[in-house]
């Protein structure tokens, strides 16, 4: 069988390491064993033991209009033996260890309608956590690893997920005044399994990291970030990936003038990736900042950004030039004016971009309170010559508390959009993780309930903007906005906020050309803290000829410690947005609540609820409900404990419930 690739390439990785140690052996420093501890072949203390009896019963039933309920139905019953060590090999200067081992025995039956499985499936776990730091007081001190974890992941109104891990790796630290490093290498494979179809993930994974920090001298240093990943991905209903990817960090930093208050930043930035999404990119920013005094500030940023796929190679030119200038401390003035060159070769299409824009900041203290303003003027011509496509790449977005994600943009190719973790390792599928919604000017992504992404997750997110008739387009903005907050008085907490924003545009070109984005934005809103609880109300409307909209957003947070070891949390979000050109509206609503006590000395419990219901005319209807109850009780190195989670999801295409309970006891010698 052949070796894996990156086998191939390791001599190519490890020469840098080599290097960096050879760097270390010349700084010298003596590997420290002092005559205290005794020289011995190993050595075993702190040893610890216990024992556990795990159990699950776990329920999953899915309903599908006009199609028989599939019921999966499982018990799970775990003894598991654990023993604990720390130690050292000949000295613990020498080789430290710490070592932890885990033998289970597991008995599973299973009854499994969605996939015609009935059987009992004895097996014998091993969980590990085990290292060993070699020469802990040297200036190479290596640490080497090994550990496999088996856990049960509850997801959000879904069934649960066995997830094992195995990781081995080692992680190198070169401790040198002028050139620091951190080295890593670890193999890891990761299986998620679900009971239901569709949810499986298998990633196995090896990665290279090396991280280095030069000093050149007092006023400079380089830094060094790199990593090499080779990923396999596969699962139900997944198209599989195999790729490398190569990713490579080289700043420079320079200080210099009065007070090293001004500085000069290079980067530049590599990566190649193959696989389904195969890339090579470099990117080099040079930014200059000149800071004269503490109140002023000049600015220079010159950025070359260049991608090449298989279907295009794309360039980006651009430089902005900036001032930043503090009037005492409660007027702050910004000015930026750039221009931007943007082209794909294959095609001939370029994009030229004239931008510009004024802002202020102003905050005054006036009676009972605080009083911040803002006024901004911006100005932006674009010239495109038309026939040319534009791919964005690993652009960050959060699922926040409304579960949508905005891409902002005319004629984004809702087909290449691709959606991964922030690692870009998980691939996140359409239609089970989230839902596309295209509009005019912007694209939506809405995170399905029950899916592998999880409420607030950071992702990735790769899509192409498609071409348009060449054009000539001119935009003005005028902005600004207000905040009043009341410190004093009786109305102490509240505050009240506006925000405005006026854009004419002007679009010149081929008569297939889309309409001008003129918009009118206002939005009002209060804030209110008191005490342990805060309110906030907003309302928004944009009127425009493309995709106006109106926003309804209402939200309130409890916090309250009912005693030493007692808190109870409430929150509530209610939004609503209606598209004004279909009159389609999209509400969510979620309630939840936590609640913890300890009862005595040696019980404590602990609920959470959480509800959530969205009504979408387009049909997106879904509405959820889960709770938890978790009970503890400790009397020395006795603990007994029992969790029952249950919760139901109901959707236009299915409607599914979940329930799952764990006991156990654990005893520790």
């Amino acid at each position: 069988m052949d070796a894996p690739a990156w086998v191939h390439r390791w001599p190519m990785l490890a020469a840098p390491l080599l290097a960096t140690a050879l760097v270390a052996a010349q700084d010298g420093g003596p590997i420290v064993i002092t005559q205290e501890t005794p020289l011995e072949l190993i050595h075993l203390e702190d040893i610890r033991a216990a024992f556990e009896f795990f159990g699950s019963l776990r329920e999953d039933r899915v309903e599908r209009p006009g199609a028989a309920s599939v019921t999966d139905r499982e018990q799970l019953f775990r003894e598991v033996f654990e023993l604990r060590s720390g130690g050292f090999i000949g000295h613990p200067n020498l080789i430290e260890l710490d070592l932890l081992g885990r033998l289970q025995l597991e008995q599973r039956d299973v009854d499994l309608e969605s996939t015609d499985r009935v059987g009992r499936n004895p097996e014998d776990i091993n969980e590990f956590d085990v290292s060993g730091l070699i020469l802990r007081e040297g200036t190479l001190p290596v640490t080497l690893y090994a550990r496999r974890t088996q856990t049960l992941i509850d997801r959000q109104f879904a069934d649960t997920l066995d997830a094992t891990t195995t990781e081995y790796g080692a992680r190198m630290t070169l401790r040198s005044e002028t050139m620091p490093s951190f080295f890593t290498y670890y193999h890891r494979e990761q299986d998620q399994t679900s009971s239901l179809a569709g949810s499986d993930f298998n990633v196995d994974q090896h990665t290279v990291e090396w991280q280095t920090q030069l000093a050149l001298d007092e006023d400079q240093r380089l830094d060094w970030d790199y990593s090499y990943d080779d990923v396999q991905e596969s699962g139900d209903l997944r198209l599989g990936n195999t790729f490398e990817r190569h990713d490579g960090v080289l700043t420079h930093t320079l200080d210099f003038g009065e007070k090293k208050r001004s500085d000069l930043r290079s980067t530049v930035h590599v990566v190649h990736e193959t696989g389904r999404f195969p890339i090579d990119r470099i990117r080099v920013d040079e930014r200059l900042r000149l800071r004269p005094t503490e109140r002023l500030e000049y600015q220079l940023d010159y950025t070359f950004d260049q991608q090449d796929r298989p279907e295009a190679r794309q360039d980006l030119h651009r430089g902005v030039a900036g001032i930043r200038h503090r009037l005492f401390d409660s007027l702050i003035t910004n000015a930026r004016a750039g221009a931007s060159v943007f082209e794909i070769a294959e095609t001939g299409f370029t994009s030229d971009q004239r931008f510009g824009n004024i802002d202020l900041d102003y905050t005054k203290l006036v009676p009972s309170g605080r009083l911040a303003a803002t006024a901004a003027v911006n100005y932006n011509w674009q010239e495109d010559d038309g026939a040319g496509e534009r791919q964005i790449t690993d652009q960050v977005e959060v699922f926040g508390l409304s579960g949508v994600v905005t891409l902002i943009g005319r004629r984004i190719d809702p087909d290449s959009i691709v959606v991964t973790d922030a690692a870009g390792v998980q691939l996140f599928r359409e239609g089970f993780d989230y839902l596309v919604i295209p509009f005019e000017e912007r694209v939506e992504l809405r995170r399905v309930l029950g899916g592998d992404i999880s409420d607030g997750a950071v992702v990735l997110v790769d899509y192409r903007i498609g071409p348009e008739p060449a054009n000539t387009t001119e935009t003005t903005g005028l902005g600004f906005t207000l905040r009043y907050d009341i410190e004093d008085g009786p109305l102490r907490g509240l505050a009240l906020y506006m925000r405005y924003l006026h854009q004419d545009q002007d679009r010149r070109g081929d008569p297939g050309l889309g309409p001008a984005a003129d918009a009118e934005d206002w939005t009002f809103g209060a804030e209110y803290d008191l005490a342990n609880l805060s309110l906030l109300g907003e309302w928004r409307r944009r009127d425009s000829d493309l995709s106006p909209f109106e926003v309804t957003r209402l939200e309130a947070r409890y916090a309250e410690r009912l005693g030493p070891k007692s808190q109870l949390t409430f929150s509530a979000l209610y939004r609503t947005q209606t598209d004004l050109d279909t009159d389609d509206r999209t509400s969510t609503t979620t309630i939840s609540g936590r609640w913890r006590e300890q009862l005595d000395r040696s019980l404590t419990a602990s609920l959470y609820v959480l509800w959530r219901q969205e009504d979408d005319r387009r049909g997106f209807d879904s509405e959820g409900f889960e709770q938890e109850i978790d009970l503890r009780w400790r009397y020395r190195q006795l603990e007994l404990y029992a969790t029952l989670n249950t919760s139901f999801l109901d959707t236009e295409t299915a409607d599914t419930d979940f329930l799952t309970f764990r006991f156990g006891l654990r005893r520790e010698f």
